[in-house]
């Protein structure tokens, strides 16, 4: 186990999350955990709402988090299921709580939206401090 407490928080915040921590990976500004999903291989499918218990793969996604305690970038590099559905015959990622979207977890999203409240900050000041694009901000 690592000796620096962002890490270790870090580490312990996606382990209670349902995820086992494969790798981390840290420079002066920004630190890179890869993740494996826990979870057991079912779900329902999001297109027939039937069970799906077949797992054709898993690949990675990465997905901006919110900035760890000591203010640097955290990227999670996350292994999620490939699914496929033998019912509607439709392939889909399975879904997970903390990844709302594409592109960002929720605590990031919700870190976003807590900011875009502030009168005296632009969507663009949003932007550049957080590493995203304008466009990104206004979506969420």
């Amino acid at each position: 186990m690592t000796k620096n407490p962002v890490i270790s928080n870090l580490r312990e915040y996606y382990k209670a999350r349902g995820f086992r921590v494969v790798g981390i990976r840290q420079s002066e500004d920004k630190i890179d955990i890869t993740l494996r999903d826990k979870r057991t291989n079912s779900c329902t499918c999001p297109n027939c709402n039937k069970e799906v218990t077949y797992s054709a793969l898993s690949r990675p996604r990465t997905y901006k988090e919110r900035p760890s305690e000591d203010n640097r970038s955290v990227f999670l590099h996350v292994y999620r299921r490939e699914m496929h559905c033998y019912h509607c015959k439709k392939h889909f990622t399975a879904p997970h709580e903390i990844f709302p979207g594409r592109f960002a977890t929720k605590d990031f999203e919700n870190l976003v939206r807590f900011f875009k409240t502030n009168p005296n900050l632009t969507y663009k000041e949003i932007a550049e401090d957080f590493g995203v694009s304008e466009h990104y901000v206004r979506s969420i």
